[in-house]
């Protein structure tokens, strides 16, 4: 898209920029912001073949919309920030505390029932986040050995944290 060369459009635009900003930083109370809206304004200005003769109050005019918009947006994004935060900042009841305790006893038996090289090779993967072959390597077995281990461990483990 070519963009419009305007030069009194842009003599408008440069003599009054600094009334943009001031008026935009009015509506979003960022500076930054408002001089990033007053050079969007640009953009939509020279996109349009508006007349030279109404510069004034057609920048004026996109600035305050481009400042409100922006501002709606921002409390949208606030609202729904604000929802997410009420759900997950509440306290657990106490049935979801007693089934969560409930699931790591099973879980903690689960792994006490492992053997010692199940749980070696467990942990090895999922805490130390070690390939198979690393841990192959390290306990001194063959790879799929080491997988069967791992898999055995956490099929237990799972079906132990679904009781």
């Amino acid at each position: 898209m070519a963009l419009r060369r305007d030069t009194s459009g842009l003599e408008i635009f440069v003599d009054r920029r600094s009334d943009l900003v001031a008026l935009a930083n009015a509506v979003v109370k960022n500076h930054a912001v408002a001089e990033e809206l007053v050079q969007d304004s640009w953009l939509q200005w020279s996109r349009k073949s508006y007349p030279s003769s109404d510069a004034g109050p057609i920048f004026k005019r996109i600035v305050l919309n481009l400042a409100r918009d922006w501002h709606r947006k921002q409390k949208r994004e606030w609202a729904r920030f604000e929802t997410y935060a009420l759900i997950y900042d509440n306290a657990p009841d106490t049935e979801r505390v007693v089934i969560a305790r409930q699931d790591l006893v099973n879980v903690m038996q689960a792994l006490q029932s492992l053997s010692a090289r199940s749980l070696h090779a467990f942990r090895l993967s999922r805490v130390e986040g070690l390939t198979y072959a690393q841990i192959a390597d390290r306990m001194g077995i063959a790879t799929s050995t080491a997988y069967s281990l791992v898999a055995d461990a956490l099929v237990k483990v799972t079906l132990a944290s679904q009781k």
